[in-house]
């Protein structure tokens, strides 16, 4: 193939395509792989550190929330992470349950339906005069 049609084929400029073919003819086909792909970013836990924290999570700080679990292994074990990678890695493993919040209406009517009247029900009157003086107290 030359290298204009494979250009084309990869959507890379002619450049790119000549340094790939160089890169493959010195290293094979893991030539055509990024040199950064199996490196680890400097700021990454190591595999041994994410198990530790996995087994601390499962036994000696059982319960925990996301957030105090991240507090807790700074002050007590000293290592500093952050709850979105603990929940990014413990909520997979069964760890954390999502709490359903409840819209709006679901607890509007659910309130206000438990405290209609059968006044109120004959005349029909808006329920929406119920629920006012909870959401702005004097």
């Amino acid at each position: 193939m030359v290298n204009k049609d494979a250009a084309l084929a990869l959507s890379l400029s002619l450049r790119q395509v000549k340094r790939l073919k160089k890169k493959v003819k010195m290293r094979g086909a893991s030539g055509a792989i990024h040199g950064n792909k199996v490196r680890l970013p400097s700021h990454a836990f190591s595999p041994e550190v994410r198990h530790q924290i996995i087994a601390l999570a499962e036994e000696r700080y059982k319960g925990f929330n996301f957030s105090h679990l991240s507090e807790m292994l700074e002050e007590e074990e000293g290592i500093q992470i952050n709850r979105e990678t603990l929940r990014r890695w413990l909520r997979p493993l069964g760890f954390g349950s999502r709490i359903r919040k409840m819209r709006f209406e679901e607890v509007f009517f659910e309130w206000s339906e438990s405290r209609v009247t059968q006044e109120e029900a004959a005349i029909n009157i808006p329920l929406t005069h119920k629920i006012l003086p909870y959401m702005f107290p004097l």
